[in-house]
């Protein structure tokens, strides 16, 4: 494994254990059915694996398999791959897990990669967003915008979130909106087009943010669903 480690630390990777443990548990069921597949059978998808062995969001991930008679030949035969080289060496995954299990005289590998991004509590990603929207108001250079209380924001976010789409029930604030943005995200700070559409109309002068972070059957690992309201 000291190749695969040194390419880690050349990476900036960290280890981490829910995805060793998704790693093992993956590569273990290749040893048990015999065989190299990325979805096996029966078992869940790589984005479902990782999110139910780990509480880390990953805004993406990614899975190299092999099987070989050691460890060195397996590391080769990835390396000789261009899709499993490029995982191995692709600098936007920070956090990674591997699994190696023997059956007979092959070893089964496992090698389960993540992008974990930092989460925030639903007050300060509306914060974050806010701000955004202001920075990018002050560029078109029209008036300021009032930011408005979050909370009905807030609301249709969350209902979204339970409901796992953004086209939920309008409610009486979502109405009353001259423009309505909903939409998921996992970069807080890049807006949708309907927002930058939004914020350079000079007849908008008031907006509010809503936010919440869930995980859901389309987003097992976890996504922000965000309400966007401009008057």
């Amino acid at each position: 494994m000291t190749s695969i480690i040194r390419l880690a630390a050349l990476a900036l990777l960290m280890f981490s254990t829910g995805l060793a443990e998704a790693a093992r548990e993956h590569a273990l069921e290749q040893a048990e059915q015999q065989r190299i597949s990325h979805q096996l059978p029966g078992e869940p998808g790589l984005a479902q694996r990782l999110s139910k062995s780990t509480a880390l969001h990953l805004q993406r991930g990614g899975e190299n398999v092999a099987s070989a008679g050691s460890v060195s030949q397996a590391h080769q035969s990835l390396m000789a791959s261009p899709p499993h080289r490029e995982n191995l060496l692709d600098p936007s995954f920070n956090v990674a897990g591997f699994g190696v299990v023997r059956s007979g005289h092959l070893l089964y590998v496992t090698q389960d990669f993540g992008r974990g991004v930092k989460t925030y509590s639903a007050e300060n990603s509306e914060q974050l967003i806010a701000r955004t929207i202001i920075n990018t108001r002050r560029q078109t250079r029209l008036a300021g915008l009032n930011e408005f209380d979050s909370t009905p924001a807030r609301n249709a976010a969350c209902q979204m979130a339970d409901e796992n789409t953004i086209k939920t029930r309008l409610s009486r604030e979502m109405k009353q909106s001259t423009y309505l943005v909903r939409y998921t995200s996992h970069d807080l700070e890049t807006l949708p087009p309907g927002a930058t559409r939004a914020i350079a109309d000079s007849g908008v002068h008031s907006f509010a943010v809503g936010s919440c972070y869930r995980q859901t059957k389309t987003y097992p690992n976890g996504v922000y669903w965000v309400a966007l309201m401009f008057y």
